[in-house]
């Protein structure tokens, strides 16, 4: 039996002084590790789970050396500006990176992480999901930044095989 999935979702996140699931288990088990996780592992849903900018950075540093993750759901945390270019460079830097489809709505950013999102996209071929919705400090002509890098992997993803266009049936931009 291959691990798949990590889903840790904390649908009703209380406001409590120590730290949430997630962040326990990025910084104090080394078994959840993203670098060090089994091939097997393609999937990571760790949204509503009060993860700062500080867990951005952990889980960036794992994003920057790992090769097969293709789902990352980060959405409905506290990650902002900081936190989202931890990631998105991270995925820039990764040249081998497996990872097709980011979730990061309402994570709090504006057009100071969208920056960074738009020269990870400009340099990432992998990417042909991406949610940016409800970040409402990001700019419309950002946005549409985003929007037409997503655009141009229609090309790429025009290059697929056939299985290839099953698992994922078309680039988009959620925003």
């Amino acid at each position: 039996m291959h691990l798949r999935l990590v889903w840790i979702s904390n649908r009703h996140p209380k406001k409590t002084a120590g730290p949430s699931l997630t962040q326990s288990l990025l910084f104090e088990s080394s078994t959840f590790s993203l670098s060090l996780s089994p091939p097997s592992l393609e999937r990571v849903d760790i949204n509503q789970n009060n993860i700062t900018s500080v867990g951005a950075r952990a889980i960036a540093s794992a994003l920057l050396h790992n090769t097969h993750l293709k789902y990352l759901d980060m959405g409905y945390n506290d990650l902002g500006d900081e936190g989202v270019a931890f990631i998105a460079s991270a995925i820039r830097m990764n040249g081998s990176t497996a990872l097709v489809d980011l979730r990061l709505a309402c994570t709090g950013i504006s057009d100071r992480a969208g920056k960074a999102i738009a020269e990870m996209l400009r340099d990432n071929v992998s990417l042909l999901k991406m949610s940016l919705s409800e970040n409402e400090n990001l700019s419309k002509p950002m946005r549409n930044e985003c929007l037409v890098k997503i655009a141009r992997q229609w090309k790429l993803w025009n290059r697929l095989t056939p299985k290839h266009r099953e698992d994922y049936p078309g680039p988009h931009l959620c925003i």
